[in-house]
């Protein structure tokens, strides 16, 4: 993996979730605004196709981080720095690990991995910040937020196979071929 290239993409994709993400936004009466996750579609595409899963943890860290850095707490105020970012890098070794049951370049693959992707990374930060807060969070609080993220992995699913697609003209700047004989990249 090219790092610096990596982390120049992860700034760009977030670039533009945090500009045009509310008008991709929908909002519902019960749960509020569900709008699509970029920097999820990203970190699937970099577990679909990094040597190890030690590099697609990383790269789950990093777009985690920067997510961090962006989002708000669950009750409007600042959440701390991390959460996030381990809940990215579960979910990147979680989809490395099934990436082998699927064809990468399929986009009901990318859909499959990414919906997988969501669920965990955001249902543990959902938990997490719900812990965090226990004292102004009720149970009633922590449901429709879990509906929340369910609604954002659908969503963010649907998405991530579009995204991929332009992902897929950078992976040649992006990931280093394996070397070797007898290896496949594909």
């Amino acid at each position: 993996m090219r790092w610096i290239l990596f982390i120049i993409m992860a700034y760009a994709v977030l670039l533009v979730q945090s500009t045009f993400g509310g008008l991709l936004a929908i909002t519902f009466r019960s749960v509020g605004a569900v709008g699509p996750d970029m920097a999820a579609a990203l970190a699937v595409f970099a577990a679909l196709y990094v040597r190890s899963s030690l590099d697609a943890m990383i790269a789950g860290w990093v777009l985690g981080f920067f997510v961090d850095l962006l989002a708000g707490g669950p009750t409007g105020v600042l959440s701390p720095v991390g959460p996030m970012s381990m809940s990215y890098a579960l979910a990147s070794g979680v989809a490395f690990g099934l990436r082998e049951a699927f064809f990468r370049e399929r986009p009901s693959a990318r859909f499959m991995l990414t919906l997988v992707f969501c669920l965990i990374a955001h249902g543990t930060w959902v938990t997490v910040q719900t812990i965090l807060a226990s004292s102004v969070m009720t149970w009633g609080d922590y449901g429709r937020m879990l509906l929340q993220a369910g609604l954002l992995s659908a969503y963010s699913a649907l998405l991530a196979p579009v995204l991929c697609v332009l992902f897929d003209r950078t992976r040649g700047l992006l990931i280093i071929a394996p070397s070797g004989r007898g290896r496949r990249y594909r």
